[in-house]
């Protein structure tokens, strides 16, 4: 079985996060992204990418994926043409298809006999100022179990839910820009 490596809102073709990122263009901001994952794939990789991957013309940007050797799944994100919340989500899912082994809104996985889920929201804790959170029908319900996260675009790797349940955040923001392993995640959490 191969590494298992995440890949947390990369935003490709997004320039509002490429400027927060301190890139110049969305080009170098891309590049960026995308030459980081090559640097440590190999073809027994194993992707996850928990959402919000691509913008402005997001079919030609996620086919970049595709040159990156492993295989790679998706667990959709907000920002993501085919999340169920965007209007003929149903529609986009095929280019997804095109480029992904395997689309969905959440998955579960195990990695040295620890169980965890993957979801693009954390249980809870993004309200970033407002009274509410955002995306509630979306979020899987918080039964306790572990999970990997993606969205809040923090640097906070680790933070609990309200419940007190784990939650590590996989987005690329938390781990300067660089795919972070299932082994740095866990040993992050002190689960390893």
């Amino acid at each position: 079985m191969g590494e298992i490596r995440f890949v947390g809102d990369p935003h490709l073709g997004h320039r509002l996060v490429a400027d927060l990122r301190g890139f110049a263009s969305v080009d170098a901001h891309d590049h960026h992204i995308l030459s980081a994952m090559a640097a440590v794939a190999t073809p027994e990789t194993i992707w996850w990418h928990t959402g919000d991957e691509a913008f402005d013309g997001w079919q030609g940007r996620i086919t970049a994926f595709s040159a990156i050797p492993g295989t790679h799944h998706l667990v959709l994100g907000n920002h993501d043409r085919a999340f169920p919340a965007n209007s003929n989500a149903h529609l986009q899912l095929a280019g997804y298809q095109e480029v992904f082994a395997s689309v969905q809104l959440a998955a579960r996985i195990s990695y040295a006999g620890i169980k965890v889920l993957i979801s693009h929201f954390p249980y809870d804790g993004d309200t970033e100022g407002r009274e509410e959170e955002r995306f509630e029908q979306w979020r899987l319900r918080d039964l306790g179990r572990t999970l990997i996260h993606g969205h809040t675009h923090s640097s906070q790797r680790i933070s609990h839910s309200s419940r007190g349940t784990l939650q590590i955040h996989a987005g690329l923001d938390a781990w300067n820009l660089k795919p972070p392993t299932i082994h740095d995640l866990l040993s992050e959490a002190g689960l390893l």
